[in-house]
């Protein structure tokens, strides 16, 4: 077959122009359409003959003044004889479309053999076409649900596809189905009624099923309890067997789930089943029966009540047996109850066991409960006697009776209840418990009851209810006995103290007897020294109401505690009168000293200096001074200080006391005595005498007009006449010039110290007189800053411009500028050799040639004023340097914008970039053959521009389109009023 070969002439042509195609040495020519396109039909099996693959193509075309012009090209190609494969991959994984895959766009792909990617592979399935395109020998596209949905049962798709070459590939089939019939699942009952109890999870649990519309040999996948089981479908039947250590690991609740799937894999509706796990026995319990679990002889004559309670479901039966009788009842609500016949009760042997077994409804047996009962009907209570010992309880025995007993047939631990009734006061119990069938009560209080016959009564109940009592008499006597009174008959001042003159041999004790005490009473006196006296009362001693006994003393420093108490003839002792403390204190004190404190050189004077007030004086405490003695000290001019002393005194060692003094001449003379607490007085100490002598000197130690106690005041230096070192006396500057003798900056007359700095502008006397500042002024030159300041920043103290800008330096630290540069101020002037841009040009300098004396590169080039100067380069053209940048914004040159002159370019027109910056301009345009077709001067790129239009030469006409090729351009222009040229090709294209 033919194959068309296709190109385009360009440049100068003519519509109709042959063009001529070699291929394999023959020549093939056809003609180009007024676009430039030509199509020319060579045999495909000459191409395919051609061993260099080759097509050599030429056209000629002659002008309409008969110049002639040929143009060649030559193009390779290749052969392609060989024939494209296609094939389709499986669909839907199984070549089945089921129900839930027609739900979304099905996706059908597959591969080519030798086809070029973009070739169109065209897809049919059920009469519907669908196409896509290859792309690296694959291919892929969608069907639409919809058109999914639509198929039927059986289908075939067919692909083909043809390569670049136009070979097409053998047709690809492939058959797939559209299977949508949804199958069913069922599972059946588990382990009967869904429950799986202890004794079934022993083996393993068998699982099963039905299926509808699902194939033999389709897997079930069964999950319990987090784990995956699965078996196969058989007959529309599964099965599968859960192990032991499976079932025993289920939660109470489970759910099984079963799913299926057909053999189209449409799945079945999901299957669930509940289930319980129940191995957990069922509990129960039996209560108290008759109420301590003992049968008593009350309660044997009526029904008995064992009841109990499970958590069993209502209606389980419960099965209690109690002496070989079988008794049964039910669960209610958790309970269970029943009565056993006062007959079998009464039945009961002394001693039995009850057992309770129920089922759960799942087969659970709980585990068996038993309890131990007791059926006892028989108990006796004895009280011992003497109660007390005697039969009597007195006065001491009263408060904490004992009485005790035993019993028959009662158990451990029971109660015995013990009553006291004297047959007028409320009765007084107590009880006792019985440990091995003996009891003992104690700490029992009788005291409230009246005197006379008190009857004693126990009771007691064994563990079976059955009672038992007893009852003795005792008699109650205990009558009280008042206290005594005691007295010391020695201590006359009754101060619990015996001084030596109060004490005389032996020492009496007086005992006053109660109103209530009786001949036959004993009375027992104690001195708290182990010694004691005893009285027997006699009628004689009661009719006098006292009695007298002594004791030995127990010398200086002994104490006596005396103490009576009175017993009866029944026994019944009395309370201990109060106690009579006595302390004996025979011996004095010893003597204080004495010391005037203010007497602070012990010379007997006392002086203005040394006395400020009263005078104080110092007694010093011996060693045997105690709390309660009084010391009194005299100073005698007929004036006392009576003290009395107090822990902290006899702790310090000493005590102080006060005297006003007696005035300039007078003389104070001071003396101390102690007397004890007892009323033992000390001798008198020592005397210490003083003189008062305050009359006090005047001395002026430097002779500097000014007496020692004014220079103290003023803090002047007593001996130094001129404390500040001015050379002006201390006297002169306080008496008559009234200036600051401390500060030697003030003074009428005198002279500073070399480093004062009296004007307080940080620079010493010293360094004002080197710098020629006035030390009396701390800104000499008046100019805002302080001399000191000056002196830090480095400027002149006495210039007040020192960089001589015309602002002054305290100005220019105001305005934060730097008052040592002229070129830094604000509104100053700047001096005409200086470079305050830094950039090798003075300010003068600039000035003349215009520069900007504050920017380093007034052009913006990158390159500063002073090496432009140097390198003979104007410094205010951006255009101009060795070496710098074109500013942005800044015109150097021109550009050409395109070398193509078409209506999509520029809008047709020749642009020039930046023409307009260089107006005296000139701009030709040649033809290929050197004709010129354009000339413009002040070339703009708008109005006078050049648009493939001639404006007017010998062989073109004016404002003819010149034809579409190639020209020539030449570009005359001034820079810098310097002649430039620039030059090229354009193409015009129409």
């Amino acid at each position: 077959a033919d194959v068309a070969v296709t190109g385009t002439v360009s440049g100068d042509f003519n519509t109709g122009d042959t063009v001529t195609l070699t291929v394999d040495g023959t020549d093939y020519t056809g003609t180009v359409n007024a676009l430039g396109v030509y199509s020319i039909d060579v045999p495909g099996s000459k191409l395919a003959a051609d061993a260099d693959t080759t097509v050599d193509g030429s056209v000629t075309t002659t002008d309409a003044a008969g110049n002639s012009a040929s143009a060649t090209d030559t193009q390779l190609y290749s052969v392609d004889t060989t024939a494209p494969a296609i094939v389709i991959n499986v669909v839907a994984v199984d070549d089945i479309i089921n129900a839930t895959e027609d739900d979304n766009d099905v996706t059908i792909n597959g591969t080519t053999t030798n086809v070029e990617d973009g070739q169109t592979v065209t897809v049919t399935l059920n009469g519907e076409t669908y196409t896509t395109t290859v792309s690296g020998n694959t291919w892929t596209l969608d069907i639409p649900a919809a058109d999914a949905q639509a198929l039927d049962p059986t289908e075939t798709i067919t692909a083909n596809v043809s390569d670049l070459g136009g070979n097409p590939a053998t047709q690809a089939t492939r058959d797939i189905q559209h299977d949508v019939m949804s199958p069913v699942i069922t599972i059946d009952v588990v382990a009967v009624d869904d429950i799986i109890n202890a004794t079934e999870d022993d083996s393993p649990v068998t699982i099963s099923g039905t299926t509808t519309n699902v194939e033999d040999g389709q897997t079930v996948t069964i999950v319990l309890n987090g784990t995956t089981y699965t078996t196969i479908v058989t007959g529309g039947i599964w099965s599968r067997d859960i192990p032991v250590g499976k079932i025993q690991a289920l939660d109470a609740n489970e759910t099984i789930t079963a799913d299926v799937s057909d053999l189209s894999g449409n799945p079945a509706i999901h299957a669930i089943r509940d289930i319980e796990y129940d191995i957990i026995s069922p509990l129960i319990t039996i209560d108290v029966v008759a109420v301590d679990d003992i049968i008593n002889a009350l309660e044997d004559d009526s029904p008995v009540t064992i009841s109990g309670t499970t958590d069993a479901e209502d209606g389980q039966i419960i099965t209690v047996v109690l002496n070989g009788t079988n008794y049964t009842t039910t669960v209610t609500g958790g309970v269970w109850t029943l009565d056993i016949t006062a007959t079998d009760a009464q039945a009961l042997d002394p001693t039995e066991t009850i057992t309770a077994d129920v089922i759960d409804i799942a087969g659970n047996p709980a585990v068996q409960v038993t309890k131990d009962i007791e059926h006892d009907v028989d108990a006796s209570i004895n009280i011992t006697t003497p109660i007390e010992g005697d039969g009597i309880v007195n006065a001491t025995e009263d408060g904490d009776v004992t009485i005790s007993g035993t019993t028959t047939n009662v158990e451990d631990n029971q109660v015995v209840t013990v009553t006291f009734n004297d047959g007028i006061n409320t009765p007084i119990t107590t009880t006792a418990i019985v440990i091995g069938n003996t009891w003992t009560a104690t700490d029992i209080d009788i005291s409230g009851l009246e005197n006379g016959n008190i009857t004693i009564t126990a009771d007691v109940i064994d563990v079976a209810q059955n009672s038992a009592t007893d009852s003795e008499t005792v008699i109650l006597d205990n009558n009280n006995i008042t206290a005594p009174t005691v007295i010391v008959t020695e201590d006359l001042n009754n101060d619990g103290l015996l001084s030596d003159s109060e004490l005389v041999g032996d020492i009496g004790v007086q005992v006053i007897l109660p109103v209530a005490a009786v001949a036959g009473d004993t009375v027992t006196v104690t001195d708290g020294n182990g010694n004691s006296e005893n009285v027997i009362l006699t009628p004689v001693d009661i009719n006098n109401g006292t009695i007298d006994v002594a004791f030995v003393s127990p010398g200086d420093g002994g104490t006596l505690i005396v103490i009576a108490t009175i017993t009866d003839i029944s026994g019944n002792v009395g309370p201990d009168s109060a106690a009579e403390n006595i302390l004996l204190d025979l011996t004095a004190p010893s003597a204080p000293t004495v010391v005037i404190t203010e007497d602070i050189n012990n010379d007997g004077v006392l002086s203005d200096g040394e006395l400020t007030g009263n005078i104080g004086v110092q007694i010093t405490l011996p060693v045997d001074a105690i709390i309660g003695d009084t010391v009194t000290v005299t100073d005698g001019n007929g004036n006392s200080e009576v003290v009395i002393l107090t822990p902290t005194d006899i702790n310090n060692g000493s005590i102080v006391v006060e005297f006003v003094s007696p005035g300039d001449g007078g003389t104070i003379v001071v003396t101390a005595a102690i007397t004890d607490i007892a009323g033992n007085v000390g001798p008198n100490s020592t005397t210490d005498t003083a003189v008062i002598d305050s009359t006090t000197p005047i001395v002026d130690s430097d002779g500097d007009g000014l007496n020692d106690d004014e220079e103290v005041i003023l803090g002047t230096d007593p001996n130094n006449p001129d404390s500040d070192g001015d050379l002006i006396n201390d006297g002169q500057e306080v008496n008559t010039d009234n200036t600051d003798p401390l500060d030697d900056c003030s003074s009428n007359g005198g002279t500073a110290l070399p480093n004062s700095d009296c004007d307080v502008d940080g620079l010493t006397t010293a360094e004002e007189s080197t710098l020629g500042t006035d030390p009396t002024n701390p800104d000499s030159d008046n100019d805002g800053l302080e001399d000191g300041e000056e002196v830090i920043l480095g400027t002149d103290p006495l210039n007040p411009d020192s960089d001589g800008d015309l602002i002054n330096d305290g100005q220019e630290v105001t305005d934060a500028t730097n008052p040592l540069d002229d070129c830094d101020s604000v509104g100053g002037t700047v001096l005409s050799n200086s470079d305050c841009d830094a950039d090798g040009l003075t300010t003068s300098q600039e000035v003349a040639i215009g520069t900007d004396p504050n920017n380093a590169d007034s052009d913006g080039d990158l390159i500063n004023d002073g090496r432009e100067v140097t390198d003979g380069t104007d410094p205010l053209d951006g255009c101009s340097s060795n070496g710098g940048t074109t500013p942005a914004g800044v015109v150097c040159d021109i550009t050409i914008e395109s070398d193509l002159i078409n209506p999509n370019t520029n809008n047709g027109v020749f642009t020039i970039n930046n023409i307009e910056s260089f107006p005296n301009n000139t701009v030709r345009v040649y033809n290929r053959w050197g004709v010129l077709v354009f000339e413009t001067n002040g070339y703009d790129n708008s109005s006078n521009a050049f648009r493939g239009i001639s404006n007017g030469r010998v062989t073109v006409k004016k404002n003819d389109e010149l034809p579409v090729g190639v020209y020539f351009y030449i570009i005359d222009y001034t820079s810098d009023q310097k002649s430039r040229t620039m030059n090229g090709y354009i193409y015009i294209n129409r």
